[in-house]
């Protein structure tokens, strides 16, 4: 966090007025107008804008439109209002306990995202589809399944350079642990191909290896 100055405006009744913070890096200057409900936020490299309206179990406030597609991962932001000079904006409900602190935020902005395990390496895929779909640590799920498709050389409809591959020591592959809430949705889709038809034993421990992989991911361990 910047280091800098604060100083605060109040009127004659306490109600706060402004808020400035100077960094004392030479940063930006960094000024919150506060009129009634509505708050405001402008820097010396910026220009005036309106952060959010409050209103007694929440705000409204602006949403920063995003459209991004690269054909493997993609994400949409879009709100639920209709804001003037052809903005949206989102509705956000604060939920609090019994001293009145905000515990929770539930929004009602629209978010849609996709993200594609390719197993591919050039481009700069391996770095970001090791961070997004294993453990940051010398067990990361992607850096130990990937293989060249020639160890699948049955697999002729497969485009891929690297693709991956499970077995009795890697049974976890490349996989996510996603916070939801309720009304989200979720679809997957995975494309396979097993080389012999598979026995399945009553000693398999892939089910332990999964809780293991999924307590190491909570907690930030291994």
């Amino acid at each position: 966090m910047e280091s800098g100055t604060i100083n605060i405006t109040y009127d004659a009744d306490g109600s706060k007025l402004r808020r400035t913070f100077t960094a004392e890096t030479g940063g930006a200057t960094k000024v919150t107008t506060y009129i009634n409900e509505y708050v405001y936020e402008e820097t010396n490299t910026t220009p005036i804008a309106a952060q959010f309206i409050s209103f007694e179990e929440g705000r409204i406030r602006p949403v920063t439109l995003r459209n991004e597609d690269n054909g493997l991962d993609a994400i949409s932001l879009a709100g639920n209002l209709t804001l003037p000079n052809g903005k949206q904006g989102s509705i956000d409900y604060y939920l609090t306990d019994q001293r009145h602190y905000t515990r929770i935020i539930l929004t009602e902005e629209t978010q849609w995202s996709r993200s594609t395990a390719s197993m591919e390496t050039a481009n700069g895929r391996g770095t970001i589809e090791q961070a997004l779909f294993g453990q940051i640590c010398a067990n990361n799920e992607v850096l130990k399944s990937r293989v060249p498709k020639g160890d699948a050389p049955g697999w002729a409809s497969n485009t891929t350079q690297f693709i991956s591959k499970l077995n009795s020591t890697n049974k976890v592959g490349p996989n996510q642990l996603l916070k939801v809430m309720a009304g989200d949705q979720l679809s997957t889709m995975v494309q396979y191909y097993y080389q012999t038809p598979v026995t399945n034993s009553s000693g398999s421990t892939v089910f332990n290896d999964v809780l293991g992989m999924l307590a190491s991911a909570i907690i930030g361990s291994g």
